[in-house]
């Protein structure tokens, strides 16, 4: 099986909900991104990858759809509706069907069926569901289902984050385990992966949970103390009459009443790899009282891909330069992952007050499109409030972005947008400056560039102590009739 071990990608993390055995999730607005793959695999058109947490309590989303699309992949959570919100165990199954239909009757997936569906080619659904396991549903127990076992830490595995084909007469229905945080196929950790099949299309699928939960003891109403804590969470609130007394309220209703009153949101807005840009949010409070030790977390898409190397002697180029080499101080952190600086913490938010607040964001090199940030606000340990917002990520027709891989070794990536025009051949023409002289120039190229489409171009240079002075990359795009120039400072 080669389809989730190709996701070296890039991944949008939004904030999403599904709600138990009827209700589905919706993973669109822009959290989906073309899969960019490790030298080792090839691409696969015909399934989507999808991974994330599972949550699970009282509240859910109303029902939405969620859409796959072949050669992608998107990294969702979701959140199951059960009777509490902190309960002891939850374990059991995300049933993934093509049908809003609930799934019961099930029967062992017939491979000939999807791979008509399918097509034919290397990813075919028998060349993906290799091997066969039983699966004990709260609707019956089915056996001989064809069954894949998607990577873990980019290898293949037998053990976790099993999926199963069934069918519901000539529904397509997929079952995956839900896991607890496990190291998932790129090293971080999900409860659930799976893969579905779209081939050549975005297909419809509708999200059920087959959950089996316990839930705590009941809160003792009005005790205060601790009595209630893993059932019903202890905000810590403020009265505006005794504003110095910090109380704990743990009788729900009032809690669920306190959380419907509070709001978190985040300002839309274009951001730019590698520049700062400040987000500016709001948290609304139309409550009565105030709410202490409020924090917030940011969550942002995670972004892996590998750029073309344009360099055919990337790690000799230079190093044979001048004797020596000079520090540059401490490596900067590889523009493969957000910088986030500044994130707000307020000791209260007052009672029917609107808090302004500010974070600062350094996106990493990536591709333009639309992601999704989240930010979740915490009073103490607790949950209160959560948004997600879409922003644009854009870049100019032609960009350099510098890397310091170490205090020697430069790497500079190109960012060609070719959208909306055919290919072309191009040349690049680099000079590494110090103030107005040139200590590095070269011409590469010639480089291929697809019709309508983003190429990312990256190479290495090992630096000589002199050329470690350069303060600024100049770049020129040069393609028949079409001069683009670029700079980026090292500094």
């Amino acid at each position: 099986m080669k389809h989730l071990a190709l996701l070296a990608l890039l991944l949008a993390i939004p904030l999403v909900s599904a709600s138990h055995l009827g209700n589905s999730t919706i993973a669109e607005a822009g959290n989906v991104t073309e899969l960019t793959i490790f030298p080792r695999a090839n691409q696969t058109t015909k399934w989507q990858g999808f991974a994330g947490q599972v949550f699970f309590g009282t509240n859910a989303s109303s029902p939405s759809i969620l859409n796959a699309t072949g050669g992608l992949v998107n990294a969702t959570n979701m959140f199951f509706q059960i009777d509490c919100d902190d309960p002891v165990s939850a374990t059991g199954f995300i049933l993934i069907s093509n049908s809003s239909t609930t799934p019961a009757g099930l029967t062992a997936g017939n491979l000939t069926q999807l791979n008509a569906f399918v097509g034919t080619g290397d990813d075919t659904a028998s060349a993906t569901f290799t091997t066969t396991s039983t699966f004990a549903l709260s609707t019956g127990t089915v056996t001989g289902v064809p069954t894949v076992f998607t990577f873990i830490n980019e290898s293949g595995q037998i053990d976790d984050f099993r999926e199963g084909y069934l069918n519901q007469g000539n529904n397509l229905v997929f079952a995956v385990v839900i896991e607890k945080d496990l190291h998932g196929y790129n090293r971080s950790f999900f409860d659930y992966q799976a893969i579905l099949p779209a081939p050549n299309q975005t297909v419809s699928y509708f999200i059920f949970g087959d959950i089996t939960f316990t839930c705590p003891a009941p809160a003792v109403v009005g005790g205060g103390g601790s009595a209630g804590r893993g059932y019903w969470p202890a905000i810590i609130i403020r009265k505006r009459e005794e504003p110095e007394v910090p109380v704990r309220i743990e009788r729900p209703e009032e809690i669920e009443t306190l959380l419907r009153r509070l709001n978190l949101s985040l300002i839309s807005r274009a951001l730019s790899p590698l520049m700062p840009a400040a987000i500016e949010g709001l948290i609304t409070n139309t409550n009565e009282v105030g709410i202490d030790s409020v924090r917030l977390e940011i969550m942002t898409p995670s972004v892996l891909f590998l750029p073309m190397n344009a360099h055919p002697y990337a790690q000799l180029f230079w190093s044979l330069r001048l004797g020596g080499w000079s520090s540059h101080g401490v490596p900067e952190p590889r523009p493969r992952a957000w910088k986030l600086s500044d994130i707000p913490y307020f000791d209260v938010v007052p009672p029917q007050s609107v808090t302004p607040f500010t974070f600062t964001v350094v996106p990493p090199l990536m591709l333009p499109g639309l992601i999704d940030i989240g930010a979740f606000a915490y009073s103490g340990e607790t949950r209160i409030a959560s948004t997600s917002e879409q922003f644009e990520v854009v870049t100019p027709g032609f960009a350099v972005y510098p890397e310091w891989v170490n205090e020697r070794v430069l790497t500079l990536y190109h960012v060609v947008d070719n959208r909306g025009k055919p290919g072309k051949s191009i040349n690049i023409e680099v000079a590494l400056n110090r103030a107005r002289t040139t200590l590095i120039g070269e011409v590469i190229g010639p480089l291929d560039v697809p019709a309508d489409r983003v190429a990312v171009f990256g190479y290495e240079y090992k630096l000589s102590r002199k050329a470690l002075t350069a303060d600024t990359v100049d770049v020129r795009l040069l393609s028949k009739g079409e001069t683009i120039h670029a700079t980026h400072s090292l500094r």
